[in-house]
């Protein structure tokens, strides 16, 4: 079942061990605002606590590390699924970007969900400023519905996103 393998990638259950990497990749203050839930900087007690509350459980409601191949120990990014409606969430390390990790790992953690527990609905949201997301999101087939307003404890205040949609085979 875990970890999941792609042709490049490992997605992993995160441990202890993975705080220092999602601090300096989710607290970078150019990531942090583009995640609903992350300041920046990140303290090591919230990272911990994120990864406890979002282990794998044989359920929806889960983040998983992603790291290369050829090095699993070394995280380069997250992604995860849960909430309701259900939604898909993901970063990379910015020294990572441009390489197609987020869509491979996202792409990978789908299919997963929707053989696993017949996942056949799933949303995402991006802030619009933030345009590679959403190109992910296209990548793998979401559909745009509408938009909306969110909110990230690391930005100064509401901020515009684009609402998106899968429908899996």
């Amino acid at each position: 079942m875990l970890p999941i393998t792609t042709k490049r990638l490992i997605l992993r259950r995160m441990t202890p061990q993975d705080i220092p990497a999602l601090q300096r990749i989710g607290g970078d203050p150019r990531v942090a605002p583009n995640l609903f839930s992350v300041t920046s900087p990140w303290p090591a007690e919230a990272v911990e606590h994120w990864i406890e509350t979002s282990q794998f459980a044989d359920r929806l409601g889960f983040r998983l590390g992603i790291a290369l191949r050829e090095r699993p120990d070394e995280l380069i990014g997250t992604v995860g699924i849960g909430g309701a409606p259900v939604s898909v969430s993901y970063f990379v390390d910015l020294a990572r970007n441009d390489q197609g990790f987020a869509t491979e790992a996202a792409g990978a953690l789908l299919e997963f969900c929707r053989n696993t527990f017949q996942l056949r609905t799933v949303t995402a949201d991006y802030y619009c400023d933030n345009p590679a997301s959403g190109r992910v999101l296209e990548k793998l087939g979401f559909v745009q519905v509408g938009q909306d307003v969110g909110t990230s404890p690391a930005r100064a205040g509401p901020a515009p996103i684009t609402l998106m949609r899968l429908d899996l085979p």
